[in-house]
């Protein structure tokens, strides 16, 4: 479980302010269905990369909120 919560603190140390991700990855997405290789993207593939993007900036919501607390708590462990 420490390599997770080490994962966690990285990512938010990566990422400070927790309005970051979601606009990575909104330019990301942008740019991924404006490609020419989304031409061949049906309706499904497209719901998947939406509910992608909204599934990573809930992770990244999630990781903000709970990474102080775990590294309270991992201090507090010998």
């Amino acid at each position: 479980m420490q390599e997770h919560i080490i994962a966690i603190k990285s990512f938010v140390e990566c990422f400070e302010a927790p309005d970051i991700v979601p606009k990575l990855m909104w330019e990301l997405l942008s740019a991924a269905i404006t490609s020419d290789y989304a031409d061949d993207w049906d309706k499904n593939k497209r719901a998947d990369m939406l509910l992608l993007y909204e599934q990573i900036c809930a992770l990244s919501n999630a990781a903000h909120g709970i990474s102080t607390p775990l590294l309270l708590l991992m201090q507090k462990q010998p």
